[in-house]
């Protein structure tokens, strides 16, 4: 006999609702699909949520001093004090402190002097000039002058993230947020997966509430996968970043 949606896969114990912003990110504004995405999936890592309750309560280790960067700049900047996190899903946090989470980075008018120029990189600088951007890594060799280290620094961004200096047409732009809406589903599905679904489960259950799913058990394990290697590959990248620390 079928057991109803929302029935454990073992025993007859209804499982509890999960709430809808947990799993359905259909009415996430464009705007605000990247940091929605960077928000919810280190709020999905047991790992991440666990070193950033430790730097709250004032431990300081290569985790916690690594932690911010595995979250998006606006949040890994303000994560001691943004206490959202993780405790509600983004979309459950209302609108006006989503705004400020944001706003906090808006972009300034342009400067005459250049005597600000670090803010340009600094990832936690307090006018950093982007609402997202790219954090890479880079190894600072001994013994070099500044100058061969901006050439060198030039030569790298250039050669590995060349796309950050072409122009982003608007249909570029729909292809992005067209991604980060699948991540996003990716997630969605997995959620429901956690949450103790099976997998025909939360297809009935996306379906009844007109969340976008898929029609195939395969489908659905292969987005619970991917989300799932996004996961471990930001624990993985937690981990990478303590490598080299002093202290």
């Amino acid at each position: 006999m079928k057991r109803p949606p929302g029935r454990q896969r073992h025993g007859s114990t209804p499982l509890p609702p999960l709430p809808l912003p947990e799993w359905d990110f259909r009415n996430c504004p464009v705007a605000e699909l990247s940091l929605c995405r960077g928000y919810e999936y280190p709020r999905s890592s047991k790992l991440i949520r666990e070193t950033v309750a430790r730097l709250r309560a004032g431990q300081d280790d290569a985790l916690t001093r690594a932690v911010p960067f595995t979250l998006p700049i606006q949040l890994g900047r303000l994560i001691e004090k943004f206490r959202w996190w993780p405790q509600s899903p983004y979309l459950a946090i209302p609108e006006a402190a989503r705004t400020k989470l944001i706003s906090a980075f808006v972009r300034p008018e342009p400067r005459e002097s250049t005597e600000n120029l670090a803010n340009l990189i600094d990832p936690f600088a307090d006018d950093h000039l982007h609402i997202s951007g790219t954090i890479i890594q880079v190894y600072l060799p001994p013994g070099q002058s500044v100058k061969i280290l901006e050439h060198a620094f030039g030569d790298l961004v250039q050669r590995d993230y060349p796309h950050l200096f072409e122009e982003r047409p608007d249909r570029v732009a729909a292809f992005d947020a067209d991604q980060i809406r699948d991540a996003l589903k990716f997630l969605s599905m997995w959620r429901l997966l956690n949450h103790g679904y099976t997998a025909k489960q939360a297809i009935v259950l996306a379906k009844e509430h007109q969340v976008e799913t898929y029609d195939t058990i395969r489908g659905y394990r292969g987005a619970v996968a991917k989300a799932e290697r996004k996961i471990i590959t930001l624990e993985r990248l937690l981990r990478l970043l303590t490598k080299g620390q002093r202290g």
